[in-house]
């Protein structure tokens, strides 16, 4: 068992102690999303093999015949703050993940928004089917545009836990 598991279940067993020392009284809503959010880790770990560091963003469903799955976020980030896409993809394959596509990316910056620098643009795995030179790259604060894949910009990794 990690650390990170030992420690959540600490949270539980608090969270446990302290709503049966209610009586019976309603749990308090911060115990209450205090023991969501760890009995939520607890399971992503127990299930999926979550990683120290990773953050589950959420599960995601498949498009078009594909499988659903988990979406995790891993901790890495690249040595050099800016990379072309094709450093980004290599760099997210060292780390064992993948950049997100296009959907995913949108999603994390939902999901898990603070992960992410606000104004910078991040690269996505999706290339245009028109000009494969252009791959989507977005920021939290931006719509998002087609870029030259040469061009250089932050990237984060995700892992896929397909069920």
């Amino acid at each position: 068992m990690n650390v990170t598991t030992k420690l959540t279940m600490q949270v539980v067993r608090e969270c446990m102690e302290q709503g049966f020392a209610a009586q019976g009284q309603k749990w308090s809503e911060s115990l209450k999303a205090k023991y969501v959010r760890a009995m939520t880790s607890l399971k992503s770990t127990m299930l999926f093999g979550m990683k120290p560091g990773e953050t589950y963003a959420g599960y995601i469903l498949g498009e078009n015949g594909q499988a659903d799955y988990h979406l995790f976020l891993l901790p890495d980030k690249p040595a050099r703050f800016r990379l072309s896409l094709q450093d980004a993809q290599s760099w997210a394959d060292s780390v064992g993940g993948a950049i997100p596509s296009q959907a995913e990316l949108r999603f994390l910056f939902c999901m898990v928004y603070s992960a992410f620098l606000g104004n910078e643009l991040h690269w996505s795995e999706t290339v245009s089917e028109e000009h494969p030179n252009l791959a989507w790259c977005s920021s939290v604060n931006s719509e998002g545009l087609w870029a030259p894949a040469d061009r250089t910009f932050f990237a984060r990794a995700v892992r896929r836990v397909y069920v």
